[in-house]
C-alpha cells in the first residue's frame, strides 16, 4: 500500500489540491490527513474526492469540521481500505483524554495490522519536539502505540519536528506542515518505507 500523508494545511486549499493531484499522478492508495485544516472548503474537498481518504481534526479545527469531512472523518473509528485498517484520533488534547475509550474500540476491531492517524504525536519521540526542545506529545497516544503496536502512526501538530521515529515496531511519521507543501509518501509492505517530500 502507498499512502500520501499530509497534516497542518491551515487553510491552504491550493496545497491540498496539489496533494490530491500528486496522489492521483503517483497512484497512491490512500491520502491520510492528520488535522488542522482550519477551513470548511478543505474538509469538503476531501469529503467529495474520489480518492480513498482518511482524516482527523486538529486542535485548530472548529467543531463543524467533522461534519464537513463526512465519511472521511475517522475519529474513534476503525476503517479498512485495501486490506489495511486505519484508526483515527482527533485533537485537541481534551478530545483524547486518557485514551481508554479508544482502547475498547481497537480491541473490538481486533486488527492484525493497522495504521494510527492522529493529530497529536505520541510523547517522547523525535517528532514531538518543539523549537525550545520540549516534548509536547500525548501520553495517551503513546500508551495506545505501546499496547497495540500499530504498524504506523501518522501525526501532525508539531510543524518544526518533521521526520520519523519509532516506538517498538511502530514507525512514527510527522509529514510536516502541509501549508508549506510538506508531505510524506509511505510504502506499507513487509517493511515501512518513508520518504519526506515537497508537493
Amino acid at each position: 500500500m502507498k499512502i500520501l500523508a499530509i497534516a497542518d494545511l491551515h487553510g491552504n486549499l491550493q496545497a491540498l489540491q496539489d496533494a490530491m493531484k500528486f496522489a492521483r499522478a503517483e497512484q497512491c492508495d490512500v491520502l491520510a490527513c492528520a488535522g488542522d485544516l482550519e477551513d470548511g472548503r478543505i474538509a469538503r474537498e476531501l469529503a467529495s474526492s474520489d480518492l480513498n481518504i482518511v482524516a482527523v481534526a486538529g486542535n485548530m479545527d472548529r467543531g463543524d469540521i467533522a461534519e464537513h469531512l463526512g465519511n472521511t472523518y475517522i475519529h474513534g473509528k476503525m476503517v479498512r481500505i485495501g486490506g489495511v485498517d486505519f484508526f483515527g484520533i482527533s485533537g485537541p488534547e481534551s478530545a483524547i483524554g486518557d485514551g481508554k475509550e479508544f482502547h475498547a474500540e481497537i480491541e473490538k476491531s481486533a486488527p492484525k495490522k493497522f495504521v494510527l492517524l492522529t493529530h497529536h504525536p505520541p510523547k517522547g519521540v523525535k517528532t514531538d519536539v518543539t523549537y525550545i526542545r520540549t516534548h509536547i506529545g500525548s501520553n495517551a497516544v503513546r500508551e495506545i502505540i505501546e499496547k497495540f503496536s500499530p504498524v504506523l502512526c501518522i501525526h501532525g501538530h508539531v510543524h518544526e519536528a518533521r521526520g520519523t521515529d519509532r516506538i517498538g515496531s511502530t514507525v512514527i511519521v510527522n509529514p510536516g506542515p502541509g501549508h508549506k507543501k510538506d508531505a510524506a509518501v509511505i510504502h506499507l509492505d513487509k517493511v515501512v518505507d518513508v520518504e519526506l517530500i515537497k508537493i
